[in-house]
């Protein structure tokens, strides 16, 4: 993504090592790879690239037995899932472990050009921006699921596809209020934006404040919004 970063910024078309690079990330896990892709060809127009790897994430949570990891804050973490702990062994001898994980997704200030416009907002919008004037974000974490549908929510209305994008929307809202996350500030900042880009403007002031006062709550916990003071760099 770095790469492909730096040609976006210098206005390059993207070479087939570039591409061919983010096509082998796709095989890290089970998702994260290939959100980044979309997320990449998404920011160049290759919409049909990117549905092509959205259905492949779809199915991967659907018929596959997915376990989410965190190892954001230097702990490895999962939401245990019957029998995968007996699993993994067997996993880790077959080579199969990658195909069954995601991992979060991961993201620098220096990939900001991999990103289209509207969304850039939705990823890297400080939480309490009120609060820490000085203070730049390093990087943001992101659960894949969350993303996933952020990006298909996007990608419908790319597509001008309004009832996708509902679809799209129910499912991140849905699985914001109830799947077991790791970092629901950043997905909470993610429904927020995307209440907002549909004109419900006081609900998503309302969400956005919800992951404010979550973040208030982890100040000592390091693994969704990293940030450092400027003035002590």
């Amino acid at each position: 993504m770095l790469m492909a970063a730096d040609s976006i910024q210098k206005k390059i078309k993207l070479s087939n090592s570039v591409l061919l690079r983010l096509k082998d990330g796709t095989c890290a896990d089970a998702v994260s790879g290939r959100l980044k892709y979309a997320t990449v060809l998404v920011c160049v127009g290759d919409i049909t690239g990117a549905s092509g790897l959205l259905r492949e994430v779809e199915t991967a949570h659907s018929d596959i037995a997915v376990e989410s990891v965190c190892n954001c804050s230097g702990e490895v973490e999962y939401v245990p899932k019957t029998g995968f702990g007996d699993d993994v062994l067997a996993l880790i001898n077959t080579g199969a472990l990658y195909a069954n994980t995601c991992n979060c997704l991961l993201f620098v200030e220096t990939l900001k050009p991999c990103f289209p416009r509207g969304w850039l907002d939705a990823v890297f919008r400080p939480i309490d921006q009120r609060s820490d004037i000085d203070d730049l974000i390093e990087y943001v974490s992101l659960d894949p699921k969350p993303y996933f549908h952020f990006v298909e929510l996007m990608l419908h209305k790319e597509l001008n596809n309004q009832s996708k994008a509902l679809t799209a929307f129910q499912e991140l809202e849905k699985c914001v209020s109830e799947e077991p996350l790791f970092h629901k500030d950043t997905a909470l900042v993610l429904l927020s934006h995307s209440l907002e880009m549909d004109g419900q403007v006081e609900k998503a002031k309302i969400i956005y404040d919800e992951a404010c006062c979550l973040r208030k709550r982890k100040r000592g916990y390091t693994s969704s919004h990293v940030r450092y003071n400027s003035k002590q760099v």
